[in-house]
């Protein structure tokens, strides 16, 4: 894992919106109140292991954030929220409306 500790908040947020899969589960996540990676995988249809990665990666750069964990079949679940609030980003996303235009 590269080192986010000299990256700018910017730069971390352009590593992070530079890869689809993340991109998917960012709007994936950011549409609920909380979400597991193994929800996420099944909706978006892509190997648990591989969202689960990319979850690991989010949570890192606080992408998204942990809001519960529950005890399930011998091992914990983990929930996210999303925590992107830079407006850019959203907007790179498509979460937000194009700059100079008023949600609706």
């Amino acid at each position: 894992m590269p080192d986010h500790q000299s990256r700018s908040a910017r730069e971390q947020l352009l590593f992070l919106l530079s890869h689809p899969l993340r991109q998917k589960i960012l709007k994936e996540v950011a549409g609920e109140a909380e979400l597991s990676p193994r929800e996420c995988s099944q909706r978006i249809k892509v190997h648990l292991g591989s969202v689960g990665y990319h979850f690991r990666v989010l949570a890192e750069y606080e992408a998204i954030a942990l809001v519960r964990t529950e005890p399930t079949r011998g091992s914990m679940k983990h929930y996210y929220r999303f925590a992107i609030e830079e407006p850019w980003a959203l907007e790179a996303l498509g979460l937000a409306p194009p700059r100079g235009q008023k949600k609706t």
